[in-house]
């Protein structure tokens, strides 16, 4: 059995070695490549966009300023209250 430590040694050697590659990709295949990463990259965006939006929104709140110069800390019902009694 082949300890580890050869195994490591031996790895960068032996992809040193050139040989012939023996194979054909159609051209085709980029297009079927993409049918089928499309979506999955597409879900993937979608799901980072949604774990984003906390973030920026909370951004959005920390750095965003009434035309006045006044912050704007608070938001919901209350806040629509207090914007109409003033």
């Amino acid at each position: 059995m082949m300890s580890f430590a050869a195994g490591a040694l031996s790895a960068p050697l032996l992809s040193c070695v050139a040989g012939a590659a023996l194979a054909y990709v159609d051209p085709a295949t980029t297009t079927s490549l993409f049918a089928i990463l499309a979506p999955i990259l597409a879900m993937l965006g979608i799901f980072l966009g949604f774990l984003a939006w906390p973030f920026r929104r909370a951004l959005g709140a920390l750095f965003h300023r009434k035309k006045g110069g006044e912050e704007t800390t608070e938001t919901g019902p209350e806040a629509e209250g207090k914007a109409e009694d003033e």
